[in-house]
């Protein structure tokens, strides 16, 4: 979404320079205050309409104002659908395409919380009250769940208001003041609904650094799979795996032992998981796409002698990714077939 965001950036300031010169009108550093950035853009399930985030910028409060608004792709037409919402981000559409979801800063916890938005109307319901906010999130297949990942609370936060707050130096980095907790994982009723935590312990789903990737559903909702850290400290992340949870709950099971995965996502259709780890484990190597099915675990990428930056399932169960040339910003979109 970065290079999105980005590329729309350099559209604005080149439109810019034409116009300047067709009106023999220089751009000038107050022009900047007009500039707006378009981020997240999500096309629904039908294809008939976008869903995108507007930042303006306001300068009187040193700040941007932000709202999600809906692309009718067949007239262009626009409507907003949020109004003073701050900290938009996620935004996910529902799997029959009936909602939005997406992050927001709630008022009370001033925390990002879950909100769905009804395409038929009606004010976004914030379905999470998560202490320490929510890092990720994702519908199950049946549109009917939401798994998320949220920090642990500070298990003994009496005893630190009082000054014992000593902690253990291990594999932190320097700038830690604090005992960081783990990422967990959890799942809530999209209507809403009592939350449920799905895996403990000193494992974590995020990073210090606030590295994570989605969570995935499998295909018949019955699972989680996602990647797995061994501690919270972004020094030791290449140590993660993919692991699995039953949304019954349950022991969490180790999916993929191979260190380094992440990303993992399921085919439109079949029980075949993509996944990225750097080719052959090897963290000199660039990133590769590998394929894990009923016959075992293959590097669906070892013909591209490329650092794979990111990929995504075609509707006919190909995979797009996305190649990162050298140190170059240049990117190309390739397919391949499994």
């Amino acid at each position: 979404m970065k290079s999105i965001a980005k590329t729309f950036f350099i559209l604005i300031l080149t439109f810019g320079v034409i116009l300047a010169q067709s009106n023999k009108k220089p751009f000038q550093l107050k022009d900047l205050r007009k500039l707006v950035n378009i981020s997240d853009p999500q096309i629904s399930p039908d294809g008939s309409r976008i869903a995108v985030i507007i930042s303006k910028p306001d300068w009187k409060k040193d700040k941007n104002i932000q709202k999600i608004d809906l692309v009718n792709i067949a007239d262009g037409s626009i409507r907003s659908i949020t109004y003073k919402r701050e900290n938009i981000s996620n935004l996910k559409w529902s799997p029959d395409g009936k909602d939005l979801a997406f992050l927001s800063k709630e008022i009370k916890t001033k925390k990002p919380q879950i909100y769905i938005m009804p395409m038929n109307g009606g004010d976004p319901i914030c379905i999470t009250k998560s202490k320490t906010g929510v890092s990720e999130f994702s519908w199950s297949p049946d549109g009917n769940t939401i798994a998320y990942v949220a920090q642990d609370t500070v298990p003994n936060p009496k005893q630190i208001k009082h000054h014992e707050d000593a902690f253990k130096v291990t594999d932190n980095n320097y700038t830690v003041r604090a005992v960081v907790q783990p990422w967990h994982l959890w799942i809530v009723p999209a209507k809403g609904g009592k939350a449920k935590q799905l895996t403990k312990g000193t494992k974590s789903i995020c990073t210090d650094q606030e590295t994570i990737t989605p969570v995935a559903w499998s295909p018949d909702g019955k699972s989680i799979i996602f990647q797995q850290f061994p501690d919270v400290w972004e020094g030791n992340g290449w140590h993660s795996i993919l692991a699995e949870v039953d949304t019954s709950g349950g022991k969490v099971k180790e999916l993929v032992k191979a260190q380094g995965s992440g990303m993992p996502n399921y085919a439109p259709v079949g029980n075949v998981l993509a996944f990225m780890r750097p080719r052959n484990g090897d963290q000199n190597n660039g990133n590769a796409v590998y394929i894990k099915n009923d016959n075992g675990i293959k590097d669906a990428t070892h013909e591209l002698a490329r650092n794979i930056n990111s990929y995504i399932w075609m509707p006919d169960e190909s995979v797009a990714q996305e190649i990162k040339r050298g140190n170059s910003q240049s990117r190309q979109a390739t397919n391949f077939h499994i």
